[in-house]
């Protein structure tokens, strides 16, 4: 049995993910994974709960799954995805460096 998750899930919770960290960098910016120096701290505003509604500022679909930590500068919120790999094979894999508008998670490129 495979266990594989959507694109569409995996843009939510990367949607969710960036619009929590929209609000809780909301003045500084989180340049690395576990932000600024590596540290893991986000700020001493953070929701305790959220959900697909809650806390969140926007969503944003992406062209297909990733793991990556997005990364906060300025007014733009950047997330690596991919497409086109079918069970772990590299065979037709497209990499991808999204571009999101952090007000509004417009996608920028």
């Amino acid at each position: 049995m495979r266990n594989a998750v959507s694109c569409r899930e995996v843009a939510l919770v990367v949607a969710a993910a960036c619009g929590l960290l929209a609000q809780v960098v909301a003045a500084d910016e989180w340049p690395q994974f576990r932000g600024p120096g590596g540290r893991g701290v986000g700020g001493s505003a953070v929701p305790l709960e959220w959900s697909d509604e809650q806390h969140v500022r926007w969503k944003t679909p992406l062209p297909g799954p990733g793991s990556s930590s997005p990364i906060v500068h300025g007014d733009r919120v950047f997330v690596t995805c991919y497409s086109g790999a079918e069970r772990g094979a590299p065979r037709g894999l497209v990499r991808y460096l999204v571009c999101v508008n952090r007000a509004d998670g417009r996608v920028v490129w």
